[in-house]
Order: C-alpha cells, then sequence, then structure tokens
C-alpha cells in the first residue's frame, strides 16, 4: 500500500492506494468526491481514511475502506473489504469486521467480537457478542433488530 495527498489524487491509476490527509479542513462533499474520482479513475483498492482517526499498525485492513475522524481500529483487529467504521466509533483489540460492514457513528465493537458480512450496527450500540452476516443490531447492549437485505 502507498499514501498519497490529496494533490496526487488525480495522477495515473495505481493499484493499493490508500487516500490520506484529506480530513475535516476540507469540505465533506470534496472528500467524498476526491474519493470517487481515485475510484473511477482505476484506483479501485483506494479507501479513505481520516488524518484523524487511529489505526494500530497490527490492525489488517481490506481494500476499498472507509474510515472516518475519529474512528480507533486497535491492534490485532481486522476490517474487511468496503468495509464503513463512523466518526468515533472504536473497533477493540482482535475483533473483526466483516466485507461490506457498516459501524456507524461513536458505536463500540468490543475485543474478540466478529461482525458478519454485510451486517450494519447502529450508531453509539456497543456490541458485546458474534453478529451474523447481514443484520441490523442496535442498542446496549446491542441486539438484532431486522435483517438487512443487501445485493452483495
Amino acid at each position: 500500500m502507498r499514501f498519497v495527498s490529496e494533490a496526487e489524487a488525480s495522477l495515473q491509476p495505481r493499484s493499493g492506494v490508500i487516500l490520506n490527509g484529506i480530513g475535516l479542513s476540507v469540505k465533506i462533499k470534496q472528500r467524498h468526491m476526491a474519493f470517487l474520482t481515485l475510484l473511477e479513475g482505476g484506483y479501485q483498492t483506494a479507501s479513505l481514511l481520516s488524518k484523524y482517526a487511529y489505526i494500530d499498525k497490527n490492525a489488517t485492513k481490506g481494500t476499498g475502506i472507509q474510515v472516518f475522524q475519529m474512528a480507533v481500529i486497535q491492534s490485532g483487529s481486522h476490517v474487511g473489504n468496503h468495509a464503513v467504521i463512523g466518526a468515533g466509533a472504536i473497533v477493540e483489540h482482535d475483533a473483526v469486521i466483516g466485507d461490506y460492514v457498516t459501524v456507524f457513528a461513536g458505536a463500540t465493537i468490543l475485543p474478540g467480537v466478529r461482525i458478519g458480512r454485510g451486517s450494519v450496527v447502529g450508531a453509539g450500540s456497543i456490541v458485546l457478542s458474534d453478529v451474523p452476516r447481514h443484520e441490523l443490531w442496535v442498542g446496549n447492549p446491542a441486539g438484532r433488530l431486522r435483517e438487512v437485505n443487501l445485493d452483495i
């Protein structure tokens, strides 16, 4: 993986590129437009990482992820492909976030918890146990609200 600045975003496509440094100083619309420009330009593995987010060096991450400001991904955790980690969300040690998962703002995923592919964790939720595939979980402690039907 290689980090590029906002100025480099319009350069020739490269694989394994992470867009970094587009944070609170840039309007949200501009930040997302830069991300979409990368994808349209052939940066199919591009990820959007806020410069105000923390991702431990021992955490692993898939391609095409989005991690917003003040989010924390701790050591030993894994974030799958095309997952979204909202502002202020915390993914604690050894948690596994599956592909196409959305963790909304302020949610906390406790150590060792696994979030299944295509699931959604509501804002402010505290997840204590594993979440199966394609389910919406909300609350404190988080519980199943309903199934999520996604074509992924």
